[in-house]
């Protein structure tokens, strides 16, 4: 039976499709990792860091263009939508509102960035209005905190699942340290 949700999920490496058996019979046989005579056994790790650039980079792009999001007001606790954009220079993370007027709702600096985390990971850094907002349902699984360096106030983002939130998370983290350490100077957030 085929589940026709997978056949369509973004999310897929078109390069798993394709699954082939090693080995005879299909039995696969496994090498030790911490064999210093045999020079098969270490590990390359250039074509995983392939795989995580060019995940990075299919991020970025999306993000430059703008993603769909919902984002928490820390002060209201109203959730809305938005989209997140980053600028060209990988330098900025904007939040957009999706109905009119259209108005930016935050502008954050990736120099500024302390961490990105999911809620089980963000402890208490919750206002209370956010708190109220993350007793409902599907919420607490998407949240994306976003702290900063400076006084500014966290950031709360939604993203459409716990994938997406995991991949914003993973990515963003990456883009920071890219801003960081590519980074022209320090802009406030």
């Amino acid at each position: 039976m085929k589940f026709p949700e997978c056949c369509v999920c973004d999310h897929v490496d078109k390069g798993e499709e394709n699954f082939v058996a090693q080995g005879a019979g299909g039995k696969v046989t496994y090498e030790p990792v911490t064999d210093p005579t045999n020079s098969r056994s270490i590990v390359d790790p250039r074509p995983e860091k392939s795989r995580l650039q060019e995940f990075v980079k299919d991020f970025a792009k999306c993000a430059v263009r703008g993603c769909p999001c919902e984002v928490i007001n820390p002060h209201s606790g109203e959730v809305f939508s938005a989209a997140y954009f980053i600028d060209p220079q990988l330098q900025r993370l904007s939040l957009k509102r999706s109905q009119p007027p259209e108005t930016t709702f935050r502008e954050l600096s990736m120099l500024q960035i302390k961490d990105v985390l999911d809620a089980g990971s963000a402890g208490s850094q919750f206002p209370e209005a956010v708190v109220n907002t993350m007793n409902r349902p599907g919420i607490q699984e998407r949240i994306v905190v976003v702290s900063f360096m400076d006084s500014s106030p966290n950031a709360y983002i939604l993203e459409g699942s716990q994938v997406d939130r995991d991949r914003f998370i993973m990515c963003l983290k990456i883009l920071r340290l890219y801003a960081q350490t590519h980074g022209v100077g320090r802009a406030p957030s």
